[in-house]
């Protein structure tokens, strides 16, 4: 986000109770085309073990194995569908298994409720993180954006709100 945004407003929390501390910062971009303001809560000493919860869309970061078939999901391979296999689904939004980096995009009007949310089971804590569904000009895009894999020194996660509003140019045609 560091180069597409302006000027950013932020602010930081030392850690307490256990929480990882986090980085709240908006930014906000004008141009020709509209306007993108974004608020990110980026939670450092991430750990793949916490749950994730989006109502509706994203439980426990969806860390299933992913198969590349299409919906309804039916296995044909008979290797492959073993009754103690792991639970398995098609290619739906979720984030690695390792915790290698990932982004999983979603808008408001895709959430049961316009909410992201974490448990630490570690240090028994969570975070509830609400929004609007929608401003005036439609609904808003919510990001997860994680790097907490084995190989990553830095382990950390973003919860990214973003809202938009796009001007569609009227053009003049002869």
């Amino acid at each position: 986000m560091t180069g597409l945004f302006g000027k950013s407003m932020g602010c930081r929390a030392a850690e307490t109770s256990g929480f990882p501390a986090f980085v709240g910062t908006q930014r906000r971009l004008n141009s020709a085309h509209g306007f993108l303001s974004a608020v990110a809560f980026d939670f450092f000493n991430w750990s793949i073990q916490n749950y994730i919860l989006v109502p509706a869309m994203i439980y426990g970061g969806n860390r299933y194995r992913i198969l590349p078939i299409n919906y309804p999901p039916y296995i044909h391979d008979p290797a492959e569908r073993s009754l103690d296999m792991p639970i398995t689904t098609t290619d739906i939004l979720h984030l690695n298994k390792d915790g290698s980096h990932a982004k999983i995009e979603m808008t408001t009007g895709n959430m049961a409720t316009p909410m992201f949310s974490f448990f630490n089971p570690k240090n028994k804590t969570g975070l509830i993180i609400l929004t609007n569904q929608q401003s005036r000009f439609g609904n808003n895009g919510m990001f997860i954006e994680e790097d907490a894999g084995s190989l990553t020194k830095n382990k950390k996660i973003s919860f990214i709100v973003f809202v938009t509003r796009l001007f569609v140019p009227i053009l003049n045609r002869m």
